[in-house]
């Protein structure tokens, strides 16, 4: 095979305790590639479902219609434009106030390259034999947020009281900082990306995601097993899913990028939360440094060159000052 082929299956569930689907799901194809889009829509009544629509189509119109193969800054721009979009008719009519939704898009250029955008807590996940499942993209949740500042660990958000709580979606604000790849990936036949709605990582773990994936059947089975898994352990919300199947790439080559999860926004450099822990050693490390220099520094010398002690010298203390639900009060 001398082409790139793929296959793509989506489908949603409404689940077993919603009456209504405010998730929404897409595939376009566009002069570049093929673009693929979950979304999960949040605020009640029809304003969720509002929300995942107008995503849906603004995200999919600005790239149908770019003629840039600058993917990263392309997806960045259409999903702010969503988010804009969603936030004016919010503000034009008081029924949609507080409406919003995440969102998680994947590029598949027509060579071969991936690039993911997300906000909010829609995942993309890929997987191969050889490496499993991996999570491509970090949650913008509350439980994220303390698994990063070391509070909770991983192995505890699944089953967290607050694992629902989201910090960023789009049209809850005038403006949002989506995540997207800066660099692509190009993935060898039969790697399989997988989206999703939070509806199906809040009742399947990862290992029984990756149990469901790794029969290599297709991607209609796929998608199916999926939201059937979902719905047998409770289906307590909608539950969207979207499997990419690569069949051939010839434009394949390992990834140069050692950590597969997203880099932020072109321009803007990653937040780190650094832990209690590793400021006390940054300190320390700073006043023995000082203290280092006071002790080995060269001393003042006299006309015959002779070294001798400054009885003014002393060495000063180092002194530092201590300085789903969308929690809109509490975001970053």
């Amino acid at each position: 095979m001398n082409q790139l082929e793929f296959k793509y299956h989506a489908d949603s569930n409404v689940g077993k305790k919603r009456t209504i689907n405010e998730d929404a799901f897409s595939q376009i194809e566009t002069k570049y590639g093929n673009v693929f889009i979950v979304c999960d829509g949040m605020g009640g009544h029809a304003a969720g479902e509002r929300a995942s629509e107008i995503a849906i189509s603004v995200i999919s119109e600005y790239l149908e219609n770019s003629n840039s193969e600058q993917f990263p800054k392309e997806i960045d721009q259409a999903i702010q434009f969503a988010n804009k979009s969603i936030w004016e008719e919010a503000s034009q009519d008081s029924s949609l106030k507080g409406m919003g939704t995440t969102c998680v898009v994947l590029y598949l250029t027509n060579k071969g390259e991936i690039f993911i955008g997300h906000v909010g807590d829609s995942r993309c996940y890929s997987y191969t034999h050889k490496e499993g499942l991996s999570v491509l993209t970090k949650d913008h949740s509350q439980v994220q947020f303390l698994i990063e500042i070391g509070e909770v660990k991983e192995e505890e958000a699944f089953d967290h009281p607050k694992k629902n709580i989201i910090l960023k979606a789009l049209g809850i604000s005038e403006s949002v900082t989506p995540e997207v790849t800066e660099h692509p990936v190009i993935p060898d036949k039969e790697t399989i990306y997988l989206l999703c709605s939070d509806g199906l990582n809040d009742m399947l773990r990862n290992k029984e995601i990756q149990a469901l994936l790794e029969f290599n059947a297709s991607s209609e089975k796929m998608v199916n097993d999926l939201i059937e898994g979902a719905l047998e352990k409770g289906g307590k919300d909608n539950v969207t899913v979207g499997v990419l199947k690569i069949e051939s790439n010839p434009f394949y080559s390992p990834s140069p990028l050692k950590d597969k999860t997203l880099i932020v926004k072109p321009g803007h450099r990653s937040s780190k939360h650094i832990s209690t822990k590793k400021l006390i050693l940054l300190f320390s490390l700073l006043a023995l440094a000082v203290l280092l220099f006071y002790l080995f520094r060269p001393k003042n010398s006299n006309e015959n060159n002779d070294i001798t002690p400054n009885s003014n010298d002393t060495i000063s203390n180092v002194k530092t000052d201590p300085d789903k639900e969308l929690d809109i009060n509490n975001l970053p």
